[in-house]
This record gives C-alpha cells, structure tokens and sequence, in this order.
C-alpha cells in the first residue's frame, strides 16, 4: 500500500542457522568417527585394543568422546558469536534486536542436534565395522550422510509450511528427523505432543541401531 516494510529476513536468522550447526556438526564430524574405527580395523590395531577392553565400552568411548569434542566446538563458536555480537560493530544490514529465542527452542535444539549426532554416529561406526576398507565405508557410509541433509531439497517447502503433511512425515523418519525437527522448533511450529513423541522415537531409534551397530563392530571388526 505505499508504505515502507523490513523484508523479515530476521526471523529466518535461527532456523536457517540451526541447519547449518546440524550440517556442520553431524554429517562432517561424524567422519572422524568412521575413519577411526575403519583405519584401526585396517591396520589391525583394533584385534590389539580389543584384547585390553571390550567392544561395548570402545565403541561408547568413541561416541562419547565425539560428542564431547562436537560440545566444546559448539560451546566455543556460541563464544565467538557473543563476543562479535556485543562488542564488534559489524555493520550488518539486518536488526539483530528483532531476533527472538527462547530458551527452551534453544535447548530442545541442542537436544536435537545431539540425538542426531549419535544417531548418525552409531550408524557410522556399525558401517566402519562391516566394510572391509576404509575406501568401501567411506562410499557407504554417505548414503546416510545423504540421507540426513536431504530434507534441504524441502527447505522452501518446510519454510512456507512448517506444520504440514511432508514436514509432520520427515519428522519421525530416523535419518531427517533430527534436522527437520531444530528447523521446526525455531520456526515455533512443533507442539508439545510432537516433542514428546520426536524424543521418544529419536531414543528408540538410537537403541536400535546402537544394537545393530555394536553386532556388526563385534562380528565385522575381527
């Protein structure tokens, strides 16, 4: 009508960037994972370090640590961020004020991200642990890593309607859920019900295929 409007960029800020954080810190950290139970399982120092301790307990101390290493990383770009935030002009084109978070979409994201992690961590090291190569993981193993970046082939799709029918369906499918899921919540357009039951599927989902995973690694890693 003549009158001049902001683009309402802002808001598209946080979901955006919660697909980025998930991209970054799942599906290239989760590589380290399967390099390290590959190239062990090549080079036969796992026959050595499972001689000392058993499978279960070498398999939670590579996730564990992973999540750890993928915490700190997170911890220290939220740092950085902060500190470029509030004490560096950036001259940005957009007004950062009109950014809204609250604190429980911000930790439901962090829950997400990292129940996707280990999802996506659990699959790589049962898929290091039955390929005989690392060559051979690393070729089968994207399939997954596809898997879990392709709801962004959705993206404009989800943006446009966060609560519809190919966003509900993607969002409890075990691969795509976890990113779906922190671009829904930052959207707001997740109810309490679908958290619920987003979290329980997400677990159920880990435990089966940590199962599955931990027969492979002990069957395929010898």
């Amino acid at each position: 009508n003549g009158l001049e409007t902001t683009s309402g960029f802002e808001k598209l800020i946080i979901p955006i960037g919660s697909v980025v954080i998930y991209f970054l810190f799942t599906s290239l950290s989760t590589g380290y994972l399967l390099m390290s139970v590959s190239e062990e399982k090549e080079n036969r120092m796992i026959e050595i370090i499972l001689s000392s301790i058993k499978p279960k307990d070498l398999i939670m101390g590579k996730i564990l640590g992973q999540v750890a290493a993928v915490v700190t990383q997170m911890v220290v770009l939220g740092i950085i961020i902060a500190f470029l935030l509030t004490k560096v002009d950036l001259n940005l084109p957009i007004d950062l004020s009109k950014i809204e978070l609250e604190p429980m979409q911000l930790i439901l994201s962090i829950v997400y991200l990292i129940l996707g992690f280990i999802l996506l961590a659990t699959t790589m090291v049962g898929v290091g642990a039955a390929m005989p190569t690392y060559r051979e993981a690393s070729s089968f193993a994207s399939i997954f890593i596809i898997m879990s970046i392709f709801p962004i082939y959705f993206f404009p799709l989800i943006l446009i309607e966060p609560s519809g029918t190919i966003a509900r369906i993607v969002s409890f499918f075990p691969f795509t859920a976890p990113m779906i899921l922190m671009l829904r919540n930052a959207l707001g357009a997740i109810t309490p019900l679908e958290i619920i039951l987003s979290l329980v599927s997400l677990i159920f989902f880990i435990y089966i295929f940590a199962g599955i995973s931990y027969k492979l690694f002990e069957f395929g890693s010898l």
